[in-house]
């Protein structure tokens, strides 16, 4: 790793996220303030193979958009596609702190000229201030719930549409494994508290749910806690107050 990239991690994850967004915004260009005429279709940019919310999200539109037989491109951040046809509107799968940075690694022409929609999802009453940068590089936002809406609409007035994930475009399917497969008891009830220490911390509560799971269950051995961790390098500290926190519980397990 070299030693600039080396003393950014260094620095603490929240202030990190701030000045990274504060740059990028000063960058990415702003919405057009005269968008082509719409075109048939959708381009869909996002995280496309992440296994993250926003990612699955961006893969239902695309599956749905399939189905229905309506012209769309998925744009992956980063790659060089072939660009869609002008005016096409953007739909991008990306929150508003992170927009920017995703905006410039897309090609110029997926960018300028067209409408751009973005999909944003957040499960709180009130976005975080660092959210509002965002807001003009966009010209609307479509979310997926009431609740998400009401949370957004200080943020672009008049312009957010609940568009709800198309579910129905791809049904899970149940996996073949068992328990037995992942090394868990056949007989215990079992929790799973799933989060990424790349997102919000605070806001996953990981410790919450340590501490509602003790104060139910204490030590009981037919109750287990699996704690499904993603990115656990992306922040050392929070990954040792969770250690902290599981200490020697014989019934939680950290993932």
């Amino acid at each position: 790793m070299h030693p600039l990239h080396r003393a950014w991690r260094a620095l603490p994850v929240a202030p990190r996220r701030a000045a990274f967004a504060r740059l990028t915004a000063a960058l990415a260009p702003a919405a057009d303030a005269d968008p082509l005429p719409p075109a048939p279709g959708l381009a869909v940019a996002g995280e496309l193979d992440r296994a993250s919310g926003l990612g699955e999200g961006a893969r239902l539109m695309l599956a749905a958009l399939a189905k229905l037989g309506v012209p769309h491109w998925p744009i992956q951040p980063g790659t060089a596609p072939a660009p869609p046809p002008a005016g096409v509107p953007l739909v991008l799968h990306v929150n508003p702190p992170m927009l920017p940075a995703a905006l410039l690694r897309l090609p110029r022409a997926a960018v300028r000229g067209r409408r751009r929609i973005g999909y944003w999802a957040w499960e709180l009453p009130v976005v975080p201030p660092l959210w509002r940068s965002g807001a003009r590089f966009v010209h609307e936002a479509w979310v997926p719930s009431r609740f998400t809406a009401a949370a957004l609409e200080p943020l672009l007035p008049g312009r957010i549409r609940v568009v709800p994930h198309p579910v129905a475009a791809a049904p899970p399917v149940p996996s073949a494994l068992g328990r037995a497969d992942f090394g868990l008891p056949e007989q215990a009830l079992i929790v799973l508290c799933a989060f990424s220490l790349a997102s919000s911390f605070a806001r996953k509560n990981p410790l919450g749910a340590i501490a509602a799971f003790r104060a139910a269950f204490g030590p009981r051995p037919d109750r287990l806690l699996v704690l499904k961790l993603g990115n656990p390098g992306h922040d050392p500290a929070a990954l040792a107050r969770l250690r902290a926190a599981v200490a020697d519980a014989p019934n939680i397990r950290l993932e």
